[in-house]
């Protein structure tokens, strides 16, 4: 009986080792799996940052276009071969990425052609914009400040806008 009782505890203590050495091994894995994801993570904010400061077309999510117009105002900046970017509202609010900020507190660019869709035009966001070729505002905010140094001034909703001209596109 004590034999039985000593193998059973050499058993036991043969599985919690395996157990212990199955965990350890796993924990590698997660860490091994989270550094290449920050690596990753980092890799695509220096291209962010970079893609943002060669682009030659910016469409520029404002507070004004909502949430649920920044997939539209991808796909626009996609179709027109540039990128997206953002006011520091909405990069505030999580709905861009902080490196896609275009302003002051954010990235200055250089775009030939920079369209923003519901953004205010405060001097904050604008002092990003001073390189810019053509700039294009849409706001239905007729004394938008953006229309003092737009080329182009659309008054009216930025989605419907941007419904309109991806239709023009396809």
């Amino acid at each position: 009986a004590a034999e039985a009782a000593r193998m059973a505890a050499e058993a036991q203590a043969s599985r919690e080792q395996a157990a212990a050495e199955r965990a350890a091994e796993a924990e590698k894995r997660e860490a091994a799996a989270a550094e290449r994801v920050a690596a990753a993570a980092e890799q695509h904010r220096r291209e962010l940052a970079a893609a943002m400061e060669e682009a030659r077309v910016v469409v520029c999510v404002g507070y004004g276009l909502g949430q649920e117009g920044v997939p539209e105002a991808q796909r626009l900046a996609e179709r027109l071969g540039g990128v997206v970017g953002g006011t520091r509202r909405v990069c505030d609010l999580g709905w861009l990425p902080r490196q896609a900020q275009i302003g002051l507190s954010g990235r200055s660019i250089a775009p030939d052609l920079y369209i923003g869709l519901g953004a205010r035009g405060s001097f904050n966001h604008t002092v990003g914009l001073r390189r810019a070729g053509t700039i294009v505002a849409v706001n239905n905010d007729p004394g938008a400040d953006f229309f003092e140094g737009a080329d182009l001034g659309v008054v009216g909703d930025a989605r419907v806008f941007l419904t309109e001209l991806l239709a023009q596109l396809d």
